[in-house]
């Protein structure tokens, strides 16, 4: 295996990125997110592990996110970079990454497309 100091046994990571899971599938993997289990129901050993979370160009929008934002305090990292999100949807992402007594680590918004027909700011 690869060397990894203590840190890498307190996370998981979960890379779906360009998987075309819109946002129905996106809303699965956020059901499946919690602080009792690991993803598919599996035990966890450590109550301590957070997940990293990419979901580059995946094809969800502003109501897969939000789904996500509901288990925020199971994530440490998350990466929607090469979706089409609107404004506000960003703005929930960096309050949710801000806030006082969040754990996340690493918010990827790069390289976001914009949804066609969206005005909203």
């Amino acid at each position: 295996g690869r060397a990894c100091g203590s840190s890498c046994r307190s996370r998981r990571v979960l890379d779906l990125s360009h998987n075309l899971l819109e946002d129905r599938g996106v809303e699965a993997v956020a059901r499946h997110i919690d602080g009792r289990h690991g993803l598919g129901g599996a035990p966890r050993r450590r109550t301590s592990q957070r997940l990293q979370l990419r979901l580059q160009g995946v094809g969800c929008s502003g109501s897969g996110v939000d789904h996500l934002l509901e288990r925020k305090e199971f994530l440490v990292e998350l990466d929607v970079g090469l979706n089409p999100l609107a404004a506000n949807t960003v703005m929930a992402l960096c309050k949710a990454a801000c806030v006082r007594r969040s754990r996340w680590r690493s918010l990827g918004l790069a390289h976001l497309a914009s949804k066609a027909g969206d005005r909203s700011e």
